[in-house]
């Protein structure tokens, strides 16, 4: 059992470098653009010829990936700058410019002692690896280490506690390709165990990758995430708690981690797979997605664990969840996080992400106010839900869902509700990236047994998208279903109102008609479209008008469309689809009876349709005025 830790608050931040580091490299495939390695170079070093020094403030954390990013440019950079990189170890026998240590200021006492840890974690590591360094590491003592002057090491810091080089047979730094044959590890005093441990496994990288080209293209989540990894294995770093804590934070790609990264191995180790074991499939993998593969665990997995594990719920929280809301591996750090909410009805709990690829959106817990059925729409490549004291809903690609939270149960027709409860916990995650989304809410029973007719009707409407933009001013439109043990056994609805638009290739104008069907159970009938026509005429900016006509078969799944003097044309309907965004909800306003029903209505099908078609509409409602006979 894990000792209790605790969660972070909604006050806990990423570190603002961390976070702006991961948010470029997001962008970039992991890796920093030149001019972005260049100013993190110089952030870090000091020095840099065309890199903005203050442009990364407190950026010596970061000094070994500051190293990795220029490298990446190597063939890109001056002579000048070259040189800079190369002066970072100066020539044998002579003292760095950049790494330069004041004279006669480290005892042999401290020296033996550096390198005694250094054998004793070289040995270590090389057990659990199972393979031996073909090459001798060489340990140095450098005080300010990373700064070209002391001054520049910023108040209350030491600098950067250690750095690792590979170097290349005549003793300078291995940069563009060949074997290494010595690694050189400096250090600055007083020597944290951590630090060597760490550095040690970056020489065993070096060691697995076998050429020194290929090790500067690994992504920092691979060489940094895991020899933080490595290093938490064997020794309490002062640095790790920080450093998980921006894990558990951070909702950014994997692939833009550096450090950060440390929680993925976590997670591996989690569900049964030693890093041991494929880290070095891992450095030689080439890629980021096959990176992940090279654990031979099914990808969507591993992110359904990393979703779900940063609640540490088990050992932070004794939430009554089952483990996949934690890691089952050892020495993880106390925290954990996760949001809180309460759901009542007309109160939901609603969210939108824009995820990276291999990214995950912040667990959150919810608490269910009154109410019967409980209606839950999730959307991502992976998730999942669990009910406190009942078995986790683990899925891909959406959960759209309703539950009973009544003891005696809820039915619609023919079928019953499967059972919830008052509290539960769900998280999302995209593998590819993309948009996640959150719907919580709560159903009251809307419409009892009976024939229900009545009118729904909408506001002016603004609508823009890539294809241009458009108006339509408010409809109203009848509507009538009828309701039988609960569930909705006909009915049917139509919308039609004028329209203009604007685009690149003219303006226009015409009739939108929708007809659709009412479907669903009594507590929140869905309103399903059939059929969209668009019946307009476009003046072409060439000076003449075509007449047009569109019509959407959502039960076919096609777009046809036919203009003035040509064929018909049907193509498939793609991504536009009725059911994309969840639930029609009816929030029900005081006032209303039994036998009438007036209030609002969210989530038409009507706006899911032109969300999924592109189009960005803005929030409105529905009204509706709908009576019993």
């Amino acid at each position: 059992m894990l000792e209790p830790g605790r969660i972070l608050d909604l006050e806990s931040d990423l570190d603002p470098l961390t976070d702006e580091l991961a948010a470029i490299r997001e962008g970039t495939d992991g890796s920093l653009p030149m001019q972005d390695a260049l100013d993190l170079f110089a952030s870090a070093f000091g020095e840099m010829p065309g890199g903005n020094a203050a442009r990364f403030e407190g950026s010596t954390e970061f000094a070994e990936l500051a190293i990795r990013e220029v490298m990446r440019h190597w063939q890109e950079l001056t002579s000048e700058q070259q040189d800079t990189v190369r002066a970072l170890r100066g020539n044998p026998g002579q003292a760095s410019s950049l790494l330069a240590s004041p004279p006669d200021t480290t005892s042999d006492s401290e020296l033996e002692a550096a390198k005694a840890l250094a054998a004793e974690a070289q040995a270590a590591i090389a057990a659990r690896l199972g393979i031996e360094l073909p090459f001798p590491i060489e340990i140095s003592l450098v005080h300010h280490l990373g700064a070209l002057h002391p001054e520049l090491v910023p108040p209350g810091s030491t600098g950067i506690a250690g750095m690792t080089w590979p170097l290349d047979e005549d003793g300078e730094l291995a940069m563009t390709g060949g074997d290494v044959v010595r690694c050189a590890i400096d250090l600055q005093p007083p020597v944290n165990p951590g630090t060597v441990y760490h550095e040690i496994f970056h020489c065993f990288q070096y060691a697995l990758t076998g050429d020194a080209s290929l090790y500067w293209s690994i992504p920092g989540w691979i060489s940094e995430g895991s020899a933080v990894w490595a290093t938490n294995e064997f020794v309490d770093d002062y640095r790790t708690p920080w450093i998980f804590q921006q894990w558990i934070l951070s909702t950014r790609s994997l692939y833009s981690m550096s450090y950060e990264a440390f929680g993925y191995y976590l997670v591996l180790d989690s569900m049964g797979v030693s890093t041991w074991d494929v880290i070095g499939d891992m450095l030689t993998s080439g890629g980021n997605e096959a990176a992940v593969a090279a654990s031979g665990l099914e990808p969507m997995r591993v992110l359904s664990r990393v979703v779900t594990s940063k609640a540490r719920a088990r050992s932070v929280s004794g939430l009554p969840v089952s483990d996949i809301w934690d890691f089952s591996a050892a020495n993880v750090p106390r925290d954990g996080y996760f949001t809180d909410a309460t759901v009542s009805p007309g109160s939901p709990s609603q969210a939108r992400f824009g995820l990276r690829a291999f990214a995950a959106a912040p667990v959150e817990v919810i608490h269910v106010e009154r109410g019967s059925v409980l209606q839950v729409a999730l959307h991502g490549d992976v998730g999942a839900l669990e009910f406190f004291g009942q078995q986790p809903i683990e899925w891909n690609d959406s959960l759209v869902r309703s539950f009973c939270l009544d003891e005696g149960g809820c039915v619609c027709g023919a079928d019953e509700l499967e059972h919830g409860a008052q509290d539960l916990i769900l998280g999302v995650g995209q593998l590819h990236g993309g948009s996640a989304r959150v719907d919580v809410r709560v159903a009251d029973i809307a419409f009892t047994d009976g024939n229900w007719a009545g009118t729904i009707s909408s506001p002016d409407l603004t609508i823009s998208g890539a294809a241009g933009s458009g108006f339509r001013p408010g409809a109203e439109a009848a509507i009538n279903f009828t309701v039988e043990d609960g569930a909705v056994t006909s009915g049917t609805y139509g919308l039609q109102f004028p329209a203009i638009f604007d685009s690149p290739v003219g303006t226009g104008s015409g009739v939108v008609s929708i007809a659709g069907q009412v479907v669903g159970c009594g507590y929140a009938p869905e309103l399903e479209p059939t059929t969209l026509v668009i019946d307009a005429t476009v003046e072409l900016s060439a000076g003449f008008s075509i007449p047009m006509q569109a019509e959407i078969d959502f039960a076919a799944g096609t777009i046809t469309v036919e203009q003035a003097g040509a064929p018909p044309q049907t193509r498939p309907l793609g991504d536009i689809t009725s059911t994309s965004t969840g639930f029609t909800s009816w929030l029900i306003e005081t006032g209303s009876t039994p036998t009438n029903r007036v209030g609002q209505l969210e989530a038409t099908a009507e706006l899911a349709t032109m969300t999924a078609a592109g189009f960005a509409v803005g929030d409105f409602q529905f009204r509706f005025d709908i009576s019993r006979a």
